[in-house]
């Protein structure tokens, strides 16, 4: 599991550096690979993130994950009203809350589709659903 888990980063880091424009879809890059991975590994996730060593686990992906967005937000321009620190643990958190999400309540989600749904959140947050509800 280790040893696929350091694959796994390399793969991330392989598809992160292969991507050089600036637009939402050359950005986060990482998040397709780890949403796979996730899935092809959902029995051991799912062990990872619920046994006793899920706090151990989640600090470790939680830090590579951080390494991975900080590196893809480098490309991307400062916002005086988030500082960048704070959209670092934004982006990192939800795909945190999305992947638990999906292993636990949607197993049969295609990694490509919570993919989808990360990178609407991220991008969009819930605005649109706030402003549809009429309130």
């Amino acid at each position: 599991m280790i040893a696929a888990y350091f694959v796994l980063t390399a793969q991330c880091r392989v598809r992160h550096t292969s991507r050089q424009l600036l637009l939402l879809a050359s950005v986060l890059t990482f998040s397709l690979a780890m949403f796979e991975h996730a899935c092809t590994y959902r029995d051991v996730y799912r062990a990872m993130l619920g046994g006793q060593g899920s706090s151990i686990a989640i600090n470790e992906i939680r830090r590579v994950l951080a390494e991975l967005v900080k590196e893809d937000l480098s490309e991307v321009r400062d916002d005086v009203a988030v500082p960048r620190e704070l959209m670092l643990q934004f982006v990192v958190d939800t795909f945190l809350t999305a992947l638990t999400w999906c292993l636990e309540k949607k197993p049969k989600l295609a990694p490509s589709q919570i993919n989808d749904m990360f990178r609407h959140l991220v991008s969009q947050g819930i605005g649109r659903a706030i402003v549809a509800s009429g309130r």
